[in-house]
């Protein structure tokens, strides 16, 4: 079965970026010195590599592309790509 690619809109990711406020210091805990990839209320995917995350999001069959971030013990990236 062939899988349509992932959305490039990145659309509103508010809701992405909200939950991820709410729950810094827990994904801190869980998931620091890692990629992350939010998507709706939850964390869909982490991955010390980038490349190792992207590859793994292509796999899951999203319909939209995730919020990608990563997470470090510095602030928070006050703009994404």
């Amino acid at each position: 079965m062939e899988r349509e690619p992932i959305n490039p809109d990145r659309g509103d990711k508010s809701p992405e970026f909200d939950w991820y406020e709410k729950h810094q210091s827990e994904i801190r805990r869980d998931y620091l010195g890692e990629w992350i990839a939010l998507s709706g209320d939850g964390v869909v995917a982490h991955d010390p590599e980038l490349k190792n995350l992207v590859k793994y999001i292509e796999q899951l069959g999203l319909q939209e592309s995730p919020l990608i971030l990563p997470i470090s013990d510095k602030p928070p990236p006050h703009f994404i790509f």
